[in-house]
């Protein structure tokens, strides 16, 4: 990912109402993320306080376009998912939505069903249809455990994946 691409990302985020995340914590959360490398592919993994580990994503090449910085990606997601569970620990599940943003794909956590309450990841692909592009590229890299349980709430909303995790 060239800077152009992190200020971007960065610059969106900041008038998204949500902050990157720069360091640590100092207190101890129910759950944290971070990237790892499983088998040569990246991963995004959750750990709880009891050491049990879940995969969440799996960064594939095939999901992006061959310039992808796949550690940024990782990184980047793995920062912000840590955010999200700073600000709602009380949960171990929560929902993505294939989403876009200015026009590129992008995924969200939701709490409605239907709006991008938080912002997760943009992927700098200008495409036709960023929420068809966003629903693909997460059908690759989401872990197995969760790729079968699409949801379609609502007919306006769309799809919706529940993640619960360590269940």
């Amino acid at each position: 990912m060239n800077k152009f691409l992190s200020l971007f990302i960065t610059i969106i985020l900041a008038f998204s109402g949500a902050s990157p995340v720069f360091g640590e914590s100092d207190t101890v959360e129910q759950i944290n993320f971070f990237c790892e490398d499983n088998g040569g592919v990246l991963s995004t993994i959750a750990k709880n306080v009891n050491g049990e580990v879940q995969p969440l994503f799996h960064w594939k090449t095939e999901a992006f376009d061959s310039d992808t910085d796949l550690s940024q990606l990782c990184t980047d997601t793995t920062k912000r998912l840590n955010e999200y569970f700073l600000q709602n620990s009380d949960s171990d599940l929560f929902r993505l939505i294939p989403s876009q943003l200015l026009g590129l794909p992008a995924i969200c956590i939701t709490k409605n069903f239907s709006s991008c309450d938080f912002l997760l990841s943009m992927f700098y692909v200008p495409v036709d249809s960023p929420v068809n592009k966003t629903y693909q590229i997460l059908n690759v890299i989401v872990d197995n455990k969760f790729r079968d349980s699409w949801t379609d709430y609502e007919r306006d909303a769309g799809l919706v994946l529940p993640i619960e995790l360590f269940k």
